[in-house]
C-alpha cells in the first residue's frame, strides 16, 4: 500500500520560524513591486529567499549524504514536485492572459520568456535582453522567473558536488568557503550591473552562505548561544539587518556590499535557531508561519498580476488597484497551495505526478517556441483592434541600428556602437546626437518627410561615460576608442568630405553631460565652423513624468464585454512650468553658443507640443511619444513640419532650392 509523503511541519525538525523567515521575504519583494516608491529595497527578499534555500535544501543534501540515503532520483523527483505544480499553473495563466491583452512584440518576447522558464535559464534569457532596446519591466510578466532559474542552476551542479565530497567534509567546507567568497568577490567587482544581477556566477555566494550555515552542528551553534543574552540579540540585529536593507538600499546599490546586510541577517536569523524571541513570537507566529507557507505560488503570482495591470492601464495602475492586487495574489496563492501543491507534493504517490509535470512544462515550452516563430501572433484580435497604438508605442528599432548606408557611402562601419544614416547622394543636413536625435530623425527616416539629410550618433548611456566630459584637447580627445569620440570624429570626417551638407543640427537629450558642457560643445562647434558649416541647436522636446501608453490605454475585453481601462490624465498632458526646468541648462548653453557667430541659429522643439500653460503627450489620434523623452515619428513629424521650412527659410543656402 503506498504510503502519503509527510508534511516538513509535521516533522520534529521543522522550524515554524523559518517559514516566518520565508514570508519577510516574500512580503518585501511584494511591497517593493507594489510600491517602490516606499519600500525602494524591498528586492533584497530574493537575496534572503536564496540564504533560506541553502539551508534547507543544501541542509537535507548533507543530512541524507551522512545517513547514506540520499538518492539523485529522489531528490530531483522532489524538487520536480515542489517546484512545477505552480510554476505550471502561472504560465499558463500568462500565457492565456497575455494571448488576449499583448501587442506582438510583447507577446513574442512572452513566448521566449516562457520558452526560457521551462528550461530554468530565465536569468541568461533576461541578461541577453539588456540594452538599449530593451522593454520595460512591466511588459515582462515572468521576469520574477529569473530568481527561480538561478536556484535551479545551482541545485543542477550542488548535489554531485556535495556527492563527490561526502567522504571529506573538511575538505567539503573549504571549497563551499571557497565558492562563496569567489562569488563574492565576482559580485563586487562585476563592472556590469546586468551581469551581477542574473549571473548564476554572482548569486551562488547566497546559496552558499546557507549551506554553511546548515553545516554547523546546532548543538554547539546552541552551547554558544545560550551564554548569556547572546541568542535574543543576535536574533533582534539578523531580523533588523533584513529590515534596514530592504527600506535603506536601492538598484543602485548592487552590485557591491550592501548584499552582505541581508545575506548574513538571514544567516543570523536561521542560527539563533527557533528559541530565540524574535524568531518565536514574531517569525514563528501563526500569520507570519501561514503567509510563509504560500511565500512560492504568493511570489509566482504577484508579478504577472500587477504586469499585466500595468500592461491594461498603460501606466502605472492607480494605489487602490495595486492594494487589490496585493489582496488576489495572496488569494490566488492560497487556492494554489490548498489544491494545487498540497495534492502533488503529498500525495499517495511520490513518483507518478513527475512525468505529468515535465510533460506539462514541455508544452509550455513549445508553446512559447510557437509564439517566437509566429512573430507574436499579430492576427490575434487584440493586435489588430490596437495595430494603431502598438505601432505608435513600439521600440523604434529601425530608426536607431545603421542601415548600412553610410558604409556603402563612406566607408563607415559602425558595427553596434553607434548609428550613422544617408539618404542621399548630396545630403544637406547633418543630424548628431543621441537617442533623442534619433526620434528627431525619425520622420525623415521613415519617409515620413522628404529631406536630403544624414545623421550619426549613439545612445544616451554612451556619452556619460567619464572619457567622454570635458576633454582638454578636442584633437587629442578625437582620437580616443570610446563611441562618443568616435562619433564626433565621424561627424568631422563627413562634414571634410561632403560638400554638400551646409549645416549640422545639434537635437540633443537636454542632460546629455556632452552636449552641455560649454566648453566641449564650443570647441565641437568651432570645428564645424573651420570646416565651412553651419550650426542650428534645437532645444529638447517636453520630458514627460508619465508614460504615454496611459493616456488612451489599449482596447482589452473578456468574454465579449469592454475591459478597456480609463485612460490617465497626467499620461496625456503636464504643466509647462512642470516641464521647463528641466531645459534650463540646456537653454543656457544652445543659446549662447546659438549666439556666438552669424551662423548659429536656435530652434525650440519645446513648442510644437505646448500651449499656454500645458503641455501634450498625445493627440487625437494617440501618443507622440514612445518612451520616455522619445517622440515617435508622429511626434517627429509634428517637430519637423516646422523645423524644415524654418532651417530652409533661415539657414540653408536659396541656390538650392527644395
Amino acid at each position: 500500500m503506498p504510503t502519503v509523503s509527510r508534511p516538513p511541519w509535521t516533522s520534529p525538525s521543522y522550524r515554524p520560524d523559518i517559514d516566518g523567515l520565508r514570508a519577510i521575504s516574500v512580503i518585501a519583494v511584494i511591497l517593493f513591486h507594489a510600491f517602490p516608491e516606499n519600500l525602494r529595497g524591498g528586492f533584497i527578499g530574493v537575496d534572503v529567499f536564496f540564504v533560506i534555500s541553502g539551508y534547507l535544501i543544501g541542509g537535507l543534501i548533507t543530512q541524507e549524504l551522512d545517513a547514506g540515503t540520499f538518492s539523485f532520483q529522489t531528490f530531483y523527483a522532489r524538487r520536480i514536485r515542489r517546484i512545477l505544480p505552480a510554476l505550471v499553473v502561472v504560465v499558463l495563466f500568462a500565457l492565456l492572459v497575455g494571448w488576449n491583452s499583448m501587442f506582438p512584440p510583447e507577446f513574442l518576447q512572452l513566448g521566449r520568456h516562457i520558452a526560457a522558464a521551462t528550461l530554468f535559464i530565465s536569468n541568461f534569457a533576461l541578461l541577453s535582453e539588456v540594452g538599449y532596446f530593451d522593454m520595460e519591466a512591466h511588459t515582462k510578466p515572468l521576469l520574477h522567473l529569473w530568481s527561480l532559474a538561478i536556484e535551479e542552476q545551482f541545485y543542477l551542479i550542488w548535489p554531485l558536488f556535495a556527492w563527490t565530497l561526502r567522504k571529506q567534509r573538511l575538505l567539503f567546507l573549504f571549497l563551499t568557503v571557497g565558492v562563496a567568497a569567489s562569488s563574492f568577490s565576482l559580485s563586487v567587482t562585476e563592472a556590469d550591473p546586468s551581469v551581477a544581477f542574473y549571473s548564476p556566477l554572482t548569486r551562488v555566494w547566497e546559496l552558499a552562505i546557507g549551506v554553511l550555515a546548515a553545516q554547523m552542528p546546532r548543538e554547539v551553534v546552541d552551547r554558544w548561544l545560550n551564554a548569556g543574552s547572546s541568542r535574543q540579540m543576535l536574533g533582534v540585529l539578523g531580523l533588523t539587518a533584513i529590515v534596514v536593507a530592504a527600506i535603506m538600499t536601492d538598484a543602485g546599490s548592487f552590485p557591491g556590499w550592501w548584499p552582505l546586510l541581508p545575506v548574513l541577517g538571514a544567516a543570523l536569523v536561521i542560527l539563533v535557531g527557533p528559541l530565540s524571541f524574535t524568531n518565536r513570537r514574531i517569525l514563528g507566529s501563526r500569520p507570519m508561519v501561514w503567509i510563509g507557507k504560500i511565500s512560492y505560488p504568493l511570489y509566482l503570482w504577484h508579478w504577472p498580476l500587477f504586469a499585466y495591470a500595468w500592461l491594461a492601464y498603460g501606466t502605472k495602475p492607480p494605489a487602490e488597484v495595486r492594494w487589490m492586487l496585493l489582496v488576489v495574489s495572496f488569494l490566488c496563492a492560497w487556492l494554489t497551495y490548498v489544491f494545487v501543491e498540497k495534492p502533488i507534493r503529498f500525495g499517495a504517490s511520490r513518483l507518478q505526478p513527475v512525468p505529468v509535470l515535465c510533460g506539462l512544462m514541455l508544452i509550455l515550452g513549445l508553446a512559447g517556441a510557437s509564439i517566437v516563430s509566429l512573430h507574436g501572433l499579430p492576427d490575434r484580435s487584440v493586435a489588430l483592434i490596437n495595430r494603431a497604438l502598438a505601432y505608435d508605442l513600439r521600440v523604434p528599432t529601425d530608426s536607431r541600428t545603421s542601415n548600412g548606408t553610410c558604409k556603402a557611402k563612406y566607408g563607415i562601419d559602425t558595427g553596434d556602437s553607434f548609428v550613422c544614416f544617408v539618404n542621399s547622394t548630396s545630403p544637406r543636413i547633418l543630424v548628431v546626437g543621441d537617442s533623442v536625435s534619433m526620434a528627431f530623425y525619425s520622420a525623415i527616416h521613415a519617409h515620413l518627410l522628404e529631406e536630403r539629410a544624414a545623421f550619426v550618433g549613439a545612445h544616451s548611456f554612451n556619452w556619460a561615460r567619464s572619457a567622454c566630459l570635458t576633454p582638454h584637447n578636442l584633437d587629442r580627445w578625437m582620437a580616443g576608442p570610446e563611441t562618443c569620440q568616435v562619433v564626433i570624429r565621424t561627424v568631422l570626417d563627413i562634414l571634410a568630405r561632403e560638400a554638400s551638407i551646409e549645416v549640422v543640427v545639434i537635437p540633443t537629450y537636454s542632460r546629455n553631460p556632452f552636449f552641455t558642457e560649454e566648453a566641449t560643445l564650443k570647441a565641437f562647434h568651432q570645428k564645424i565652423e573651420e570646416l565651412g558649416r553651419k550650426v542650428v541647436y534645437v532645444l529638447s522636446v517636453p520630458q514627460f513624468g508619465n508614460p504615454p501608453g496611459g493616456c488612451r490605454p489599449r482596447q482589452l475585453s473578456l468574454l465579449g464585454m469592454d475591459i478597456t481601462r480609463p485612460g490617465n490624465i497626467d499620461s496625456c498632458r503636464q504643466l509647462r512650468s512642470q516641464l521647463e526646468p528641466d531645459l534650463l541648462r540646456q537653454r543656457q548653453v544652445f543659446q549662447t553658443l546659438s549666439k556666438a557667430s552669424a551662423g548659429s541659429r536656435l530652434f525650440d522643439a519645446f513648442e510644437p507640443f505646448c500651449q499656454a500653460e500645458e503641455c501634450y503627450q498625445s493627440d487625437s489620434l494617440g501618443p507622440l511619444y514612445w518612451s520616455w523623452a522619445h517622440i515617435n515619428e508622429r511626434g517627429s513629424s509634428l517637430v519637423l513640419r516646422d523645423f524644415l521650412p524654418w532651417v530652409h527659410a533661415e539657414v540653408l543656402s536659396p541656390e538650392h532650392p527644395r
